[in-house]
């Protein structure tokens, strides 16, 4: 199974709290998810949230929602 909307939070130490929030409110709007979390770039810090393809549509031909 594929995935589609992608979704990153930046952040630097201190935001932490913040940061969790958003994740928060992410995962839970756009269930199911996946999620990664990455400081191999330093000073900053990373969470990755990605959808779960949806059966019948296709990502390349989604339409922007912006």
């Amino acid at each position: 199974r594929g995935y589609c909307m992608k979704v990153k939070i930046t952040y630097l130490p201190g935001e932490e709290r913040q940061a969790e929030v958003l994740h928060n409110c992410a995962k839970e709007l756009l269930k199911p998810v996946k999620v990664n979390r990455s400081d191999r770039h330093a000073p900053y810090k990373h969470i990755y949230i990605s959808t779960e393809k949806q059966p019948g549509t296709s990502c390349k031909n989604a339409e922007s929602m912006v």
